[in-house]
Order: structure tokens, then sequence, then C-alpha cells
């Protein structure tokens, strides 16, 4: 089901399939490193969350919450000698893959980070979204399905999506004004781009901190179809697989499982959240669905069995 999706950007002058490998890569490892409570491979793991980093420099946040998250596990769960020696090889290899790069960028261009500018260039688009009303809110949410264009179209109006869409020649549609108006007062508001990042932060999202996360809600659903009625169907699996691995402490469906929906609702609440942003999910959803097919024919062969 997903395969036509992938080879749909394997040619692309982009990074999401590069990504895509090398945090596939990474949670294969994690799994490896959790089934055999391996630091060497641990430290793949954050290794190859590094280069996902390098690829899409998002990444790095989700290497920040795993170090974090790693560290509440230190505190909390024993050994605690064992399981800080596990988080020190993950910080190892994610700290020794983008250190490097940061370093370079504080001697080459003053500024101790990993990239800079395209965040808040990202980021005022997505503001740009925040300014719908609630009948446009309510439409969003029919328009994010897939195929939603056309069913809006239909069920409402011919136009109903036209807000909504990343054409450039879209004169009112929010994406168009966060590349034009939108970015030119902020800008200039902000007082240059150097202090956009942080205008937008304060007047944009802080300020309105509510609507923000509503507006977020339908841009992460829109994400997670990954534009295909497959991606609606297996996604509610996969929500109830990580909540059943929540419920019984599956540490391996879980590492699968929670880095895609941590980026979900990061690309949902700081950029327009593509589909191609959230290729990550297809791996979810693939391990999702094939438990859910286990567990149907185990079933299956336990009433057999019994008959």
């Amino acid at each position: 089901m997903t395969l036509p999706l992938l080879l749909r950007y394997v040619n692309y002058v982009m990074t999401e399939i590069t990504a895509l490998l090398l945090l596939t890569s990474a949670i294969a490892a994690a799994v490896r490193a959790r089934r055999e409570q391996s630091v060497a491979w641990l430290a793949l793991a954050g290794l190859c969350l590094g280069m996902t980093a390098l690829t899409r420099p998002a990444y790095l946040y989700l290497g920040y919450v795993c170090a974090l998250v790693g560290f509440v596990l230190v505190c909390w769960r024993k050994p605690r000698r064992r399981n800080l020696a596990l988080l020190l090889g993950f910080v190892a290899g994610f700290g020794g893959t983008v250190l490097p790069w940061i370093a370079r960028n504080a001697v080459v261009f003053d500024r101790p980070a990993l990239t800079y500018g395209y965040d808040s260039f990202v980021l005022v688009l997505r503001v740009a979204y925040d300014r719908m009303n609630w009948e446009e809110y309510g439409r969003f949410y029919v328009c994010g399905l897939p195929g939603g264009r056309g069913l809006a179209n239909a069920a409402i109006r011919p136009d109903a999506c036209q807000r909504f869409s990343w054409a450039p020649t879209e004169k009112y549609a929010f994406y168009n004004i966060g590349m034009t108006t939108l970015m030119e007062e902020t800008v200039t508001a902000a007082g240059g781009w150097s202090h956009h990042l942080a205008y937008l932060i304060r007047n944009h999202v802080l300020a309105a901190p509510l609507k923000h996360v509503l507006v977020t809600v339908p841009f992460a659903l829109a994400g997670a179809w990954v534009n295909h009625y497959w991606g609606l169907v297996l996604g509610i699996v996969c929500v109830i697989a990580t909540v059943r691995a929540l419920r019984v402490g599956d540490q391996g469906m879980l590492l699968v499982t929670l880095p895609g929906w941590f980026m979900l609702l990061f690309h949902a609440s700081v950029a327009i959240n593509q589909p191609r942003y959230n290729l990550i999910l297809i791996l979810s959803y693939s391990v999702g669905g094939a438990w859910l097919v286990e567990r149907i024919f185990s079933r299956r062969e336990a009433q057999i069995a019994r008959v």
C-alpha cells in the first residue's frame, strides 16, 4: 500500500527519503539496543539520529527529547548505572554527529547552531494559518482528508479549500499570505531577520497559544493521513497499538511509534506539515498493521485449536 508513495519521492531532489532511511536505521538500532541492553547499539542509534538531523534539522529536536526521556528513565528506573551507560552511549553517538557541525558554524558564521534562518521562514507560513476564522477552521478538517478537496468542493462549495492551498498563485490563500505580506510585516516589526524567530514566537504563538494549539490539531490530522486513505485506517490502528504499548509497557512498539507521533505534532505546530514531512509514519503504520494482522490470526488459530 505504501510503496507507490515512497517510489514517488525516490528521484526527488529533497531530503525526505534520506531522512527516512536514517531515522528507520536509528529506530532499528534502538530496538536492537533495548533487546540486548547494548551501549554500542544505542550509540549507533544516536549516530543515525544525528545524521538524520544533519539531513533535516527538525529532527534535532527529536534527539533532544530522546535525551531528556533517557535522563528521566535514568532517575526513575534501576539499575541506574546501566541505564546511565546506555544514555551516555546515545548522547555520544548523537552529539558526536551534530556537535562538529555546530562548532563549524560557530567558527565560520559566529552562530553555534545547526542551521539558521529557515526556522522562522517556515514558522511564519504556519502562523499565517492561525488567522483563519471558525468557519474556515471547520472546513480545514474536511480539506485535510485524503481527497478532501474534492469532497469539500462537492459538499460545501467549489472554492471550499482555496484558502488552504499551497499554490503561490492563490492570492488569498494563507500560504501565500505567509510568503508575502505577513513575512514582510513580521521581519520589519522584528527589526531584521536575526530577530524574526523570537518575534514570531513572542507575538504570534505565545500571544494566542490556544488558537495556535487548536489549528495544530487539523494540521496534525492532515499530516497523519499521509494524503492516503490507508493512512487514515492504519493511523487509527497505530494509535490503538501505541496506547496498548503504553498500558502494558511494550518498549519495542513505543520505540517504533513514538518518534513518528512526536515529529507529526512538531511539524504540525511549527510548519505547514506537508504529507512528505510524515513519511516516517509509514514505518509506524506498517508495524501497527502487522500487529493487528498477527492478533487477528492468533485469535483465529486459537479458536480453531479449541474446536
